[in-house]
């Protein structure tokens, strides 16, 4: 029995500076930061019209007005362009229609503090840039103002239209982020 409490004191004299020699320790936490670029078009606002209806309408030009259309979430600086996939779009048939001049405004967000510029453009088959800042921004939205021109511009393309039909015209945009 004396020799089993001998063995019993000796081992937790043993542990005791094992156990004490652990107080301390440390850990290493590496954050990783990676850049982001996302463009988001508010899905509410993926197909628009553009409707001529009277004869305001041909010689003044219609708008159409989307409020908070593009949001952006960078890192870093950036710039936003966009391009239609036809100069002059096509006809619900898919017939190819002479050039239909369609302009595209952006408005400032009223939440910015500078550093932001935009161009008003008129849609053309190749990138044009909108939108550019030297700055982060992470989640700020633009309102963007999609215009088909007036002064008659549109008739021609009611020109063979002898069945006085409404005449839709469709291109595709194609709005793209990239680091500036």
């Amino acid at each position: 029995m004396r020799n089993r409490i001998i063995l019993l004191l000796f081992i937790m004299l043993a542990v005791i500076p094992t156990v004490l020699s652990q107080s301390n320790g440390s850990v290493t936490i590496n954050i990783s930061l990676h850049p982001i670029q996302i463009l988001k078009i508010n899905p509410a606002q993926t197909e628009l019209s553009i409707s001529f209806e009277n004869e305001d309408d041909y010689q003044q030009g219609v708008m159409n007005y989307q409020e908070k259309h593009l949001t952006v979430f960078s890192t870093s600086g950036y710039e936003v362009s966009v391009y239609a996939d036809s100069p002059s779009g096509s006809d619900i048939s898919g017939q190819e229609q002479p050039p239909s001049p369609l302009h595209i405004g952006v408005l400032l967000p009223h939440t910015s503090t500078g550093g932001i510029s935009m161009s008003n453009i008129q849609l053309q088959q190749f990138k044009q840039n909108i939108i550019s800042s030297n700055r982060q921004d992470v989640g700020i939205s633009f309102d963007i103002e999609y215009q088909g021109m007036g002064d008659n511009i549109y008739l021609g393309h009611l020109q063979h239209n002898n069945n006085l039909e409404t005449v839709v015209l469709r291109t595709k945009l194609t709005y793209s982020l990239e680091v500036r």
